[in-house]
Formats: structure tokens, sequence, C-alpha cells
């Protein structure tokens, strides 16, 4: 309970957990690698603390990230050998299997109009699919295509993107048009928007930094951030906290 700071419930852990959009379910990826071995998707009730269901499938092992659609209805997964799978909650089946890397994806996103999604892996390439058909739409690439994608996000008015590379920049990206707009030094851990589609909140090691995302000037920071390894944004999108160890 956040008011009061008191644990309510736990939960076996996974790699990666999301809130179900009316907050009354937490979906949790779990992996189990080895021949043989069927990884699953566990959806927990959170008022009884007990799993309502499982979504599992014979072909796949190890489930990395979770995200799910604005609607609620449809999740996404990232798996191993690359792929990202689409699954119909309510139908506790995949509906679409999204083959969106060679060999990983590092991170994906889901646009706010729960229509495209965005993935990065090994091919150091951005990629933009379209939900509805599974189809890659375009690609977004640097001109230096020896660094490597850590993190993607949409803006919140969903024309926008922000990539952040292993060179230490961060680009944004004007998706009407597939085209760079900005580019400048930042931290490349974590990168998030903010609710105004305007301000960026990036993170490393040493603190959490907001940046106009049209000119790459740097609005305000916090620090130090010990273990840190992300960047939180509250529900309605005006604040911002490091996440840790």
């Amino acid at each position: 309970d956040v008011k009061s700071g008191v644990v309510t419930s736990s939960l076996a852990g996974g790699n990666d957990l999301v809130w179900s959009r009316d907050s009354s379910k937490i979906i949790v990826s779990e992996s189990r690698p080895g021949e043989g071995k069927i990884g699953k998707i566990q959806v927990w009730d959170v008022a009884t603390s007990k799993a309502l269901f499982s979504l599992s499938n014979m072909k796949i092992s190890i489930h990395y990230g979770l995200e799910i659609a604005p609607d609620g209805k449809i999740l996404a997964s990232t798996a191993s050998r690359g792929r990202v799978f689409l699954w119909n909650l309510a139908q506790q089946r995949i509906i679409r299997a999204i083959p969106a890397d060679e060999q990983s994806v590092r991170y994906m996103t889901l646009s706010p109009d729960g229509k495209k999604l965005a993935t990065c892996g090994s091919e150091r390439i951005v990629k933009i699919w379209s939900l509805e058909t599974g189809k890659p739409l375009f690609g977004l690439q640097k001109h230096d295509s020896e660094s490597e994608v850590y993190r993607v996000d949409f803006s919140p008015d969903g024309t926008k993107l922000v990539s952040a590379w292993s060179d230490g920049y961060l680009g944004v990206w004007e998706l009407t048009k597939g085209k760079n707009v900005a580019r400048f030094r930042g931290p490349t851990w974590q990168v998030r928007w903010m609710k105004d589609s305007k301000t960026l909140a990036a993170a490393n090691k040493s603190g959490v930094y907001f940046y106009n995302a049209a000119n790459a000037v740097r609005k305000a920071s916090y620090r130090p951030m010990p273990n840190g390894m992300g960047v939180l944004i509250s529900a309605g999108g005006h604040y911002s906290g490091p996440t840790g160890v």
C-alpha cells in the first residue's frame, strides 16, 4: 500500500511484471530454461494474492519482457529466439507471433493507441510493427550502425519515439516521417517520456535527468541514485523516480 508503506501481499518472482489496466491483476513472466521445459505467464489477483490462470505454449521455454495494450485486452511478451507473442487475455491464447529479431529482443513498447509495437535487439535497429497484421511498418536506424539500441519509448501523444543507444546518445524520432529530429548525449540505461510529450526522463547509475526533447537542454536532475537501474513514471505521467536493486 503506497500510502501506509505496508506490504499487503507478495508474489513469486519472475523476469518481468505489469499491472492490468484496472489494477486488479498483476501479470508475471516466468522462465524455465531447458529442453522440454515450458515457460509461463502467471496472472494473479491482487486482492486475494491467488493465481487466476497461466498463459503458456509448448514451444516457449523463456519469457522476458511484458507490455499490456492500453485497452487491457492484449498482452505482448518477448521470448527466446527474438520472438514477440501477442496474447488475447480473455481467450488466454496466442493470437500472433512476430519474428522481431534474428537473435534476441532487448526491449519493446506499445504505442498509446495500441496499434503499433516498437522493438530493439541484436540487429541494431528500431523496428515498428503493426499489431493488427504483425507486419513491419518501417525501421529507424542511426548512421552509425555499430551502436546497439538499449531502450525505446513512444511519446504519450503517439507522434514521437525516443531511443537510447550504446554509444551514449539519445535519439528522438518523428514517426510520421520516420525522421531523426534530435540526437544528444545522455543516460541510456533507461529513458521515458513524461506526460507532456516534450520532456524526457533518462537514467543511469548516477541519477535521473530531465531533458527538453526539442533542444536537448537539461531541465532538472535527481542525484545520487545508488544501485539505480531505471526510471519509473507515475500513472499520470507527471512524476518520475528511480528504480534500483
